[in-house]
């Protein structure tokens, strides 16, 4: 993995409040795995079931997805547009 890559795992691990192993980072090629991952980590609730009870959720996976986008366009220099599931982060944005 190359500086791009290190700098973005940092940048995800800041983010979110989570500790990506380097073994766990290696197979994340796509921003779809990485958006799972990150979902695997984090306390989930879903919306209105955390409405209805009143509870303030960590996080919900919409804002996790948003917040994700944005910080790959950021860190790649990307149209968040260009951000969605299936693009690959070597092939598609030439992160080293």
């Amino acid at each position: 993995m190359g500086l791009d890559g290190v700098e973005l795992i940092i940048e995800m691990e800041e983010t979110f409040g989570i500790k990506i192993d380097d073994r766990d980072a290696e197979p994340i090629g796509t921003v779809g795995q990485a958006y799972q991952y990150i979902l695997g980590k984090l306390t989930l609730c879903p919306a209105a079931l955390c409405e209805k009870s009143g509870v303030t959720p960590a996080w919900h996976p919409e804002e996790v997805w948003v917040i994700l986008r944005n910080l790959i366009s950021e860190q790649l220099g990307v149209p968040k547009d260009q951000v969605t599931a299936e693009k690959h982060f070597v092939h598609d944005f030439g992160m080293d």
